[in-house]
């Protein structure tokens, strides 16, 4: 029910992040097997996640960016030292 109510990211708002995508995935950086759609859609849905659990934490904005956007890249794989 939720995703049905979910609006598309104004197209201004997620432009800068096709283009990072799209950056990422011509040095070989991102993934390609996925379009580029779904994987702004999923950074996005990921930094939500992320305000609301870690804002309940007491986690600081820079804190809960770095954690969403480790998520984005590496996915639940444990954290290299």
């Amino acid at each position: 029910m939720l995703l049905r109510e979910r609006r598309p990211p104004e197209p201004g708002f997620a432009g800068p992040l096709v283009a990072l995508i799209e950056r990422g995935r011509a040095t070989g950086e991102i993934r390609s097997d996925a379009p580029v759609t779904t994987l702004v859609e999923s950074l996005l849905a990921l930094i939500g996640a992320c305000v609301r659990t870690e804002r309940a934490a007491e986690i600081g904005s820079e804190d809960i960016s770095s954690m969403a956007l480790g998520l984005f890249l590496a996915g639940a794989r444990p954290a290299a030292d």
